[in-house]
């Protein structure tokens, strides 16, 4: 079955009581590039703070990060695509429940989100794979609240806890 996101928006059974969802969280999942950059450009910072040289350039960082993964023997390509994907996926998610529902919505990492989150949201998404699913779920107190769990990268995992596949062609499939 493929929907359209639009047509995935507009589903009335979203809310049980019929309502479309004023307020949306969108759960993201850290990409491993985000993880090797951060790594990379805190070391950097340390680098830095030990020889009191307070200037990080964010491309340099990305350079010696992908000299550092194809030097290891990783495969660069692939981990800056799944991010590039991912991001182009969660952008279309964002947009579809903005231009569909008219709903505030607002995006917070998995690995950053708090119970404070998902106060006063009427929806979840996630946007990732299986384990921004579980990582959601261990916070979600309620069984009135709805989950929308969204594949962003279908290619290159299976999300089997995924709802939705979401792929390029901007819409979504159950």
């Amino acid at each position: 079955c493929s929907k359209s996101f639009t047509e995935v928006c507009t589903m009335s059974s979203i809310l049980k009581d019929g309502r479309l969802p004023k307020s949306v969280l969108v759960v993201s999942k850290g990409t491993r590039w985000e993880y090797l950059r951060g790594q990379l450009l805190a070391s950097t910072q340390l680098q830095q703070i030990k020889a009191r040289k307070y200037d990080t350039d964010h491309e340099k960082v990305d350079r010696d990060l992908k000299e550092s993964l194809i030097s290891r023997g990783l495969p660069f390509e692939r981990i800056l695509t799944s991010h590039e994907t991912h991001h182009k996926s969660l952008n279309g998610i964002v947009n579809g429940i903005q231009n569909s529902w008219s709903s505030n919505v607002r995006v917070v990492k998995a690995h950053e989100l708090e119970l404070a989150d998902l106060e006063r949201v009427d929806a979840v998404f996630t946007a990732g794979g299986d384990g921004t699913v579980l990582e959601t779920a261990l916070w979600i107190h309620m069984d009135t609240l709805p989950v929308i769990a969204v594949n962003t990268d279908p290619v290159l995992s299976s999300g089997f806890l995924c709802s939705y596949k979401y792929n390029e062609s901007s819409s979504i499939e159950k």
